[in-house]
């Protein structure tokens, strides 16, 4: 790490990191050894050293991260601030964490006579949707989450926006040929 601080002006080091297709192998029914063979064990551990030792390394876990990534390093003359380092530390966890609640999911569902009502139990969920409604001005909105690898039991119709900083009103409807089931009234 003495080098790297000699060497260069910005004492951290950058990892990037993208994990082998578990969920799109598992999704398309590839046969169970195939799917096996997808399990990444390296990138993970990996992701977590960088996420733990995030003081003097930025991990990088989506491409969606590179935009913030540049611009925190155009508005620190080519270093990361560590105010980012610790957002993407936790990014990386949630990635990581995410990842491995996949794989006991569907090894779990392989396996015939696992138990029904297993002592541990993790669920992969996707934001699908954030709700404007449902939070004071010091709390984030709500959102609603599908079961990773499933669709939402219900189709978002009409999205609107009362400005660009708002966050979306969905109106819910069992089909997007008839009204909205859900109001727009305010309920502050």
């Amino acid at each position: 790490m003495l080098q790297i601080q000699a060497l260069s002006k910005c004492s951290y080091i950058l990892q990037v990191s993208n994990l082998y297709p578990f969920e799109s192998m598992s999704r398309s029914g590839k046969p169970f050894d195939v799917c096996v063979e997808n399990i990444d064990i390296g990138g993970p551990t990996m992701i977590r050293a960088a996420a733990k030792n995030h003081a003097f390394v930025t991990v990088i876990t989506s491409p969606s991260q590179f935009p913030d990534l540049i611009a925190d390093m155009e508005a620190n003359g080519g270093c990361t601030s560590l105010a980012l380092r610790k957002r993407f530390a936790a990014e990386a966890f949630l990635a990581t964490a995410h990842y491995d609640s996949m794989i006991a999911r569907w090894m779990s569902q392989q396996v015939p006579g696992m138990s029904e009502a297993p002592e541990h139990v993790s669920i992969p969920l996707n934001r699908e949707i954030s709700l404007k409604y449902g939070c004071n001005p010091h709390q984030l909105p709500a959102s609603v989450y599908s079961i990773t690898g499933t669709s939402l039991p219900f189709e978002v119709c009409a999205r609107t926006r009362a400005s660009h900083l708002a966050p979306l009103t969905c109106h819910v409807c069992r089909s997007c040929t008839a009204p909205p089931a859900t109001s727009t009234s305010s309920m502050r």
